[in-house]
């Protein structure tokens, strides 16, 4: 049984501690099977062997998980801190029985997305992100604020790219694609997608249909946020399942539902 499959079976197997619907759409209907390593954290399956983390303190915020069918295991942000990472880390291991994680991204330099990098960084495991990211990090000297306004050190990625450019990973000879369609949610942010599995991790350029406002916008592109989400509607047509950076996943129509927010 390869990995994939390995990884679907116990999504069905283990019991759910709970589960939330993804939104009703033409694309996606069915419930998440959800599981909860902690208080703060909760793990929910969003397709086959792609998982949604939720770290809950201080704000809900998703992180996802992505296996390969060789054992490979790639996640897109962490949670806030390195201490909700470990809990990931340590479900993916116990519940899973995989390895720790081969590679990481980042897809922009606010807390909510790269908190937990430090620990990445202690366990050797390469984190891509883009150069502007890590400008950004370096030029505010590798810290960012919390919730309350306090500076506090974080880990930069180490596998740097060009945004203009983009770039291709492998997990296990299954593309992810890193794409950078413009300034929004901030100048940096990226997209990442799994064509096979018509999977898009969208982060914080892309709300989700609870959301009724534009949420932080402190370091926001709100000129170029609307043309963003369309250049990953143009570049993605086929995509399936769309992932918030906070709130329920959905399918494409979270495209436009952000398009309607910040035009």
């Amino acid at each position: 049984m390869n990995r994939i499959s390995f990884v679907f079976f116990l999504s069905l197997a283990f019991p759910a501690a709970f589960a939330f619907p993804l939104s009703q759409s033409d694309s996606v209907t069915r419930a998440l099977r959800c599981w909860s390593p902690s208080e703060q954290v909760q793990v929910c399956e969003a397709a086959e062997g792609v998982f949604i983390v939720v770290d809950k303190v201080p704000v809900a915020s998703n992180s996802m998980i992505a296996f390969g069918g060789d054992g490979s295991c790639l996640i897109v942000d962490t949670p806030w801190t390195e201490e909700a990472t470990q809990v990931e880390i340590g479900w993916i291991e116990d519940t899973m029985g995989a390895l720790p994680p081969t590679t990481a991204i980042t897809t922009h330099f606010h807390l909510d997305r790269l908190g937990g990098n430090g620990l990445l960084r202690k366990l050797g495991i390469p984190i891509h992100g883009s150069q502007t990211t890590s400008d950004i990090l370096k030029a505010a000297g590798n810290t960012q604020k919390d919730m309350t306004g306090k500076s506090v050190p974080v880990t930069p990625p180490d596998r740097l790219f060009d945004p203009a450019v983009g770039e291709t990973l492998d997990l296990d000879g299954e593309e992810v694609i890193l794409f950078y369609p413009g300034g929004g949610h901030t100048k940096d942010n990226i997209v990442v997608y799994l064509p096979k599995r018509r999977v898009l991790f969208g982060g914080c350029l892309i709300k989700s249909l609870a959301a009724k406002d534009k949420g932080n916008v402190a370091d926001a592109d709100l000129t170029h946020w609307a043309d963003s989400v369309r250049a990953v509607k143009a570049r993605f047509p086929d995509v399936l399942v769309v992932i918030p950076g906070h709130g329920e996943p959905g399918g494409p129509e979270l495209l436009d539902h952000t398009i309607e927010l910040v035009k």
